[in-house]
C-alpha cells in the first residue's frame, strides 16, 4: 500500500523493485542522482514453479511496480508507477534459497544516473542473494 517516511527513503534491489540497483528509484535532484522520497507504494507478484520433490531446485517468473515521491500525505500519480518484469533460479540452501534474478525494466525512470553519477543506467539488472524476495 502507499506509505509514508519521516525519513527520504529509496527503491529498488534484489527484494523490492528488480529492475533497478539498490536506492535508485526515487526522486532526482537537478544532476540525476536519487535523493529520496517521502511517500511510496511497491508491489510484487511471482510464480514459482519447483523443480524436485525436495524443493532443492526452481524457476520463477515475476513483476514488480513502485515508485517513491516527494510529497508528503499526497495520493502518488498512479501513472509514475516503474515496473519491471523478469525471471529467476532458486536453489534450496539450509539457510534459505540461494535466488539469481534477471529482471528488465519496462518503464526507465528518464535521467537517472548510476554508479556515483558517472552514467546512465541501463535497462537490465542481475541478483544474486539468499532469501525470498518477499
Amino acid at each position: 500500500g502507499v506509505q509514508t517516511c519521516a525519513l527520504p527513503i529509496f527503491l529498488g534491489g534484489a527484494t523490492g523493485l528488480r529492475g533497478w540497483s539498490r536506492f535508485d528509484v526515487a526522486p532526482l535532484s537537478p544532476d540525476g542522482l536519487p535523493i529520496g522520497g517521502y511517500t511510496f507504494l511497491e508491489t510484487s507478484g511471482e510464480a514459482r514453479l519447483d523443480l524436485d520433490d525436495r524443493r532443492a531446485f526452481g524457476l520463477v517468473g515475476f513483476v514488480d511496480a513502485g515508485n517513491g515521491w516527494g510529497q508528503t500525505w499526497k495520493l502518488p500519480d498512479l501513472g509514475d508507477l516503474r515496473v519491471d518484469v523478469g525471471g529467476g533460479v532458486r536453489f534450496g540452501t539450509p539457510v534459505g534459497p540461494l535466488r539469481f534474478d534477471v529482471a528488465y525494466q519496462l518503464t526507465p525512470v528518464p535521467g537517472l544516473l548510476t554508479r556515483g553519477g558517472l552514467g546512465e543506467a541501463g535497462r537490465w539488472r542481475f541478483h544474486l542473494s539468499f532469501g525470498q524476495a518477499f
